[in-house]
């Protein structure tokens, strides 16, 4: 994977995953907003001491969950 570094500063929007079925996905978002930069929050060790993670605390919400919204984010020129 290549990683290409942020533009200087510009809006960068703080996505919250803990309610994710309950809102617009991430590419309406940015869609609606013309907002190109988010930072998913709250992916997170299962336990103390952990290295496995999961979102919000939530084993039913798969890692991949976002997959498909980021690739289409960046499809469109967004990171």
């Amino acid at each position: 994977m290549t990683y290409t570094a942020l533009p200087a500063p510009r809006v960068r929007a703080y996505y919250e995953t803990f309610l994710a079925s309950q809102h617009p996905s991430i590419t309406a978002t940015a869609q609606a907003s013309g907002v190109k930069y988010f930072t998913l929050a709250f992916l997170q060790a299962v336990t103390r001491g952990s290295c496995a993670l999961d979102w919000n605390s939530s084993s039913t919400q798969p890692l991949s969950y976002y997959n498909a919204d980021i690739a289409s984010l960046r499809a469109a020129g967004a990171m």
